[in-house]
C-alpha cells in the first residue's frame, strides 16, 4: 500500500470539500441576559450578537449573573466533555508507521523539506496537565516545512493536500491555523455562555507561539513553517483518526513567476 517515489504529482488546484460537522455534537449558540447589579435599569445590560473573538478576550463585568437554563447548561456541560475527551486528552492512538525523519524535495527553481510532526509532540502544544495544549493526534496531522526558490514564491494552501495510504483519503490543508482552532474557540465559547468551569479559554490566550509557527501564505525567497491537516472537519474524521497509516503523501503547491509548482514528499 502507499505509492512509489517519482508518482507523477497529484493535479494543482485539487481541493477537498470537508464537513464542518464534528463527531461530537455541535449546538446552536445560545444567547445570555447578564444583568449588573445596580438601583436603575439603564445598568441592565446583555451579552447578545458579541463576536466569538471578543467574548473569549472579554467577560461580563464582575458582579453581573448569567441567567441560564439548567436543563440546557447541563446539556452543553456534556458536549464540552465530550469535546475534551476527544480532542484535549492523549489520544492513545496507533502513531502512523512512516519516518519521520525530514525529505527533501526538489521542484522547478524551488526546492524543499518537509518533516512530519505529531500535534502532542510540539512544544507549543504542551499544557500543565500533561495533555495538549490546543488539539491531540485525533484531531490533525501536520508537518514542518522549509521552501526555498530562486525568486518570489508563495503558498498556495488549496492546493496541498495529504494523502493516507493510498490516492482515496485525502485531507486539504488550513489555510490558517484558524481552521485547526475553531473546535477549540467554539467550546471555549460555550464554557463562557453557558458559565462552565474549564480552561478552554485560557488555551485559547495562549495560542500565540502555534499560530506564529503556523506557514504564511506568502513569503520572499523561502516558505517555513507548519502545515495542518485538519482530521475533524472531514466527514470520516473517526475512522481517519483510527486509521493505521503505513503511507502518506505530501503535496505542496507553490506560486512562482514562472507558475504553479507542486513538491511532493512521500513518507514509508
Amino acid at each position: 500500500m502507499g505509492w512509489m517515489m517519482g508518482i507523477e504529482p497529484t493535479a494543482s488546484g485539487t481541493t477537498i470539500q470537508r464537513s464542518n460537522q464534528l463527531s461530537y455534537t455541535h449546538r446552536q449558540r445560545p444567547h445570555i441576559a447578564c444583568r449588573q447589579r445596580s438601583t436603575t435599569p439603564r445598568f441592565a445590560v446583555a451579552c447578545l450578537g458579541v463576536s466569538l473573538s471578543a467574548m473569549l478576550l472579554t467577560s461580563c463585568p464582575r458582579h453581573r449573573v448569567p441567567v441560564v437554563a439548567f436543563e440546557a447548561q447541563e446539556e452543553a456541560r456534556r458536549e464540552v466533555d465530550a469535546y475534551l475527551a476527544y480532542a484535549l486528552r492523549p489520544a492513545g492512538i496507533v502513531p502512523p508507521g512512516i519516518d519521520f525523519e525530514p525529505r527533501r524535495a526538489d521542484g522547478d527553481g524551488i526546492w524543499g523539506i518537509a518533516t512530519p510532526l505529531r500535534p502532542e509532540d510540539a512544544q507549543w502544544n504542551q499544557w500543565p496537565d500533561g495533555g495538549p495544549r490546543l488539539f491531540n493526534n485525533r484531531m490533525a496531522h501536520l508537518f514542518e516545512v522549509h521552501i526555498y526558490g530562486d525568486s518570489l514564491i508563495g503558498w498556495v494552501p488549496e492546493g496541498t493536500v495529504l494523502e493516507l495510504n493510498d490516492e482515496t483519503t485525502r485531507l486539504v490543508s488550513a489555510p490558517s491555523p484558524e481552521g485547526l482552532l475553531v473546535d477549540l474557540l467554539y467550546y471555549a465559547k460555550s464554557q463562557v455562555d453557558w458559565v462552565l468551569d474549564g480552561d478552554l479559554v485560557a488555551r485559547t490566550r495562549v495560542a500565540g507561539p502555534f499560530r506564529s509557527a503556523y506557514m504564511p501564505a506568502q513569503g520572499t525567497e523561502e516558505l517555513v513553517g507548519l502545515i495542518g491537516f485538519p482530521i475533524s472537519g472531514h466527514a470520516d474524521n473517526a475512522e481517519i483518526a483510527e486509521k493505521h497509516i503505513v503511507a502518506e503523501r505530501l503535496t505542496v503547491e507553490v506560486v512562482t513567476p514562472r507558475g504553479i509548482e507542486d513538491l511532493v514528499w512521500v513518507f514509508d
